[in-house]
């Protein structure tokens, strides 16, 4: 059975990637993602192992956050598409002292600096699971404004993906779980 909330929130979700790049379409990618979520083929958080996990962005830039390897410690990857497209991707590590009580990731901006920010995993009462990093977003800028320039983390470009002058290559701060990869 179809869960509206969920049909909604994934509506939503399509009318903002289109209305933020201004396509006519969703790629079929995105349409697969949607559907799947629609038929409610996605894995429980609580089911998925940490390195399948992913997490979407909700602010609106189609941003995603994955751990790759480890479980108290590992390889994370952001990543962010454009044009239905992957635009970007940005390494780090993530580790978390006593299992996981506190935890924390370190990311290279393009200046060459390392930034180290912590991160909260929290769910809500009616189940939805979310990262957030504090500060993430504001100390990626903060110390790329003061190295050589606002293009953000060090990054890995994609798809002949061409960032502008005004282009600065940053994760959000928030992210909600969205499916298990396989």
């Amino acid at each position: 059975m179809i869960d509206l909330r969920r049909l909604l929130v994934l509506l939503a979700m399509s009318a903002t990637i289109l209305a933020t790049e201004g396509r006519a379409q969703v790629t079929i990618d995105e349409e697969e993602e949607i559907i799947s979520a629609l038929l409610d083929k996605t894995v429980p958080v609580e089911k998925c192992p940490i390195n399948q996990q992913v997490y979407s962005a909700l602010d609106g830039e189609y941003q995603k956050f994955q751990f790759l390897t480890g479980t108290a410690g590992g390889t994370v990857q952001f990543s962010e598409y454009r044009n239905g497209k992957l635009a970007w991707t940005a390494a780090g590590e993530f580790g978390c002292s006593n299992g996981v009580v506190i935890c924390g990731i370190d990311l290279t901006v393009k200046a060459g600096e390392a930034i180290s920010v912590g991160y909260e995993e929290f769910r809500t009462l009616d189940g939805e699971q979310y990262i957030v990093f504090s500060h993430l977003r504001e100390t990626a800028f903060r110390r790329e404004l003061n190295g050589v320039g606002g293009e953000g983390l060090k990054v890995e470009l994609k798809n002949g993906f061409k960032p502008t002058a005004d282009d600065v290559l940053i994760p959000v701060n928030v992210y909600r779980y969205s499916n298990c990869k396989k």
